[in-house]
């Protein structure tokens, strides 16, 4: 195997050779992935590194299991409520959120409990 790894290096040396526009940027990558061969030990570990990197990132962005993005239409859309997103314009959701309609809001689901159903969360 480290004969056929040799000369995968040397035939990427040749064609960077015979190709003065190719750049070494373009090419180191290459080279690193033939290089580079991880054991299985070292893969594992590297997995793991890379899993726990994106859950604390994951944990980090949505605290609440809720993340937020702004659509292509320059909306802000809620996901993590339910099956679909929840999107509504600035205007809105200033409407919304203003102090006054969250006390309303509060009194509404209060004096409406015993008709409302509840959904666990997830």
């Amino acid at each position: 195997m480290t004969t056929n790894l040799a000369a995968q290096i040397d035939a990427l040396k040749a064609q960077v050779e015979s190709k003065p526009t190719t750049t070494v940027a373009t090419v180191t990558p290459i080279v690193q992935a033939v290089v580079v061969a991880e054991t299985p030990e070292q893969e594992i570990a590297r997995l793991r590194a890379e899993n726990a990197k994106l859950m604390a990132k994951r944990d980090s962005v949505s605290s609440q299991g809720l993340n937020m993005k702004v659509s292509e239409k320059g909306a802000v859309s809620i996901y993590g409520l339910g099956r679909f997103p929840v999107t509504l314009y600035r205007e809105q959701w200033t409407r919304l959120l203003a102090p006054e309609m969250v006390k309303s809001i509060g009194e509404f689901i209060a004096s409406k409990a015993s008709k409302l159903s509840t959904k666990p969360t997830k």
